[in-house]
């Protein structure tokens, strides 16, 4: 048995996260406590968090870091490579989606939600493309 330093209580040694940096080899903190004290930890902390997750998505989805992203949204002028919206137009959302190849994973440019899922609906085909470009003209 082992009291939490937070709660007080005395729980069974269960009740904690295993740690190498105590002499018993287990946390200071009971579960329950150690989960509220990183929850507030985490909400205290939301921009680091959502950085972090970023650079993660970024790195395990295209390779790339978030200085390559920042880079290549500044190569674009802060805008969509197809319709030019802005970063800060309702339509990116959070930020630009970060259009590939989904064969070969070369990265094409940034673009928003909407033309990123346009290019995805149409299968990235550029004949399916010129189809829809030539009904839009007949119509």
């Amino acid at each position: 048995m082992k009291t939490c330093t937070v709660c007080k209580q005395e729980l069974p040694y269960t009740e904690y996260h295993k740690s190498c940096r105590s002499s018993d080899g287990y946390g200071y903190r009971c579960r329950t406590c150690d989960k509220k004290a990183r929850e507030k930890y985490r909400e205290e902390n939301r921009e680091r968090f959502a950085e972090v997750a970023r650079r993660k998505q970024l790195k395990f989805k295209y390779g790339i870091t978030l200085e390559e992203y920042e880079e290549l949204k500044e190569q674009q002028d802060n805008k969509c490579a197809i319709c030019g919206c802005s970063d800060n137009d309702q339509r990116v959302l959070h930020n630009f989606a970060v259009d590939h190849d989904h064969d070969t994973g070369e990265i094409r440019g940034l673009l928003c939600n909407q033309c990123n899922r346009g290019l995805g609906m149409l299968g990235d085909s550029l004949e399916t493309l010129q189809k829809a470009v030539k009904y839009l003209e007949t119509h």
